[in-house]
Parts: structure tokens; C-alpha cells; sequence
């Protein structure tokens, strides 16, 4: 359970740093590369010399961007055979019920690990609970979901974007005071969801 929690650790925050970068620059890449077809992937476990591998079944939520798109790959690219894992990937294509299949699909095959990156918050209580019962760690990444019992899922790795968002304007506040010696900041509002 450590050792993929750590892989998925590094592989969802090493980017962070340059997050930026890659967004700018990614898309173009995956464009003239003609990455952004789905990518579809169909295993089993069952094959020969395979029986000391973690097998870990991923259901992605979609690949609606160029940041999903390199997300899927570099989960693909940490959780290899080399490293001791057997990925089963699934492409929800923006579909809970895809996922909720998929997460099925997954309880069946007696995978090791569930991770998924849920396309919606809430309606996951029953698969979640179908996964406990099989004693099935459940690992959600990226977005959270909202569940009665928090207990149905192992751990969340993800980012607050609201806190995010306060340490930014807190750099920006010092980086100006020191630079300008003054300050003045317009700071707008999004009313949403928090």
C-alpha cells in the first residue's frame, strides 16, 4: 500500500513545479503527435510470470484535455511491469456509470488496488462499498468524492485549490511590497463552489 501511494505521490505532485510549463507547452506537443485519441488499454492478469505483480485497475475519468491526456501517461509510465505493477487502465470517457463498471469490472478481477479519478462527486457510495467488502483498497485521485462513510475509500491524493489560491496571493502580496515598497492589489471574487 506504501509503495503506491508513494508512486502515485510522485507522479501527481513531481509536476506541480512545473505545471505552468506544461501547460503551455503540452498541448502543442500532444497535438502534433496526434496524442489526443483515447487511449484504451484492455488486460488481464492471468498471463504467465505475472503472479508477483501488484495489480492495479485505473479508471480515468476521461481524456477531455491535454493535462488528462499527460496525466493517464504518466500513471501508465510509473505503475509498469519494471516496477512490480500490472496496470488495468479503463477510459471512463466523461461517463460515472463507465466508471462504476469499470470499478466492477475491477472488484471481480480481484485487483489489488482501485484507483480512480471520478468524473462526478457524489454516487459512489455502492461501488465504494462493494469494494470494501472485497477488502479492496480504494485510492481516489485528482477530483474527491462525497460519500456518507469516508471509510469506503483508503486515501484521497489531490491539491486544495482554494489553499493554492491563498498562498499565491500571499506571494504575490510580498513579492510587491519588496519590489515596489507599496501596494496595491484588485482582488475579484468568483461566488461558486468552494
Amino acid at each position: 500500500m506504501k509503495r503506491i501511494l508513494e508512486k502515485l505521490e510522485e507522479v501527481f505532485f513531481g509536476h506541480v513545479g512545473i505545471c505552468i510549463l506544461l501547460l503551455c507547452v503540452v498541448p502543442f506537443i500532444f497535438v502534433s503527435h496526434g496524442l489526443f485519441w483515447e487511449i484504451e488499454i484492455e488486460q488481464t492478469p492471468s498471463d504467465a510470470g505475472m503472479e508477483d505483480l501488484i495489480v492495479v485497475g485505473f479508471s480515468q475519468l476521461g481524456s477531455e484535455s491535454g493535462w488528462r491526456t499527460a496525466h493517464t501517461l504518466s500513471i501508465q509510465e510509473a505503475l509498469t511491469k519494471d516496477e512490480g505493477y500490472f496496470l488495468i487502465f479503463n477510459n471512463a470517457r466523461q461517463i460515472q456509470e463507465n466508471q462504476i463498471k469499470a470499478i466492477r469490472s475491477f472488484i471481480s478481477q480481484r485487483v489489488d488496488y482501485i484507483v480512480f479519478a471520478p468524473v462526478i462527486e457524489s454516487g459512489w457510495d455502492t461501488v465504494l462499498q462493494e469494494a470494501k467488502d472485497a477488502g479492496i483498497p480504494v485510492i481516489i485521485i485528482d477530483r474527491m468524492v462525497n460519500v456518507e462513510d469516508d471509510s469506503l475509500y483508503t486515501t484521497w491524493i489531490g491539491t486544495d485549490a482554494w489553499k493554492e489560491g491563498e498562498k499565491a496571493g500571499k506571494w504575490l502580496e510580498e513579492y510587491l511590497r519588496k519590489k515596489t515598497g507599496r501596494l496595491k492589489i484588485l482582488i475579484l471574487w468568483y461566488c461558486g463552489e468552494r
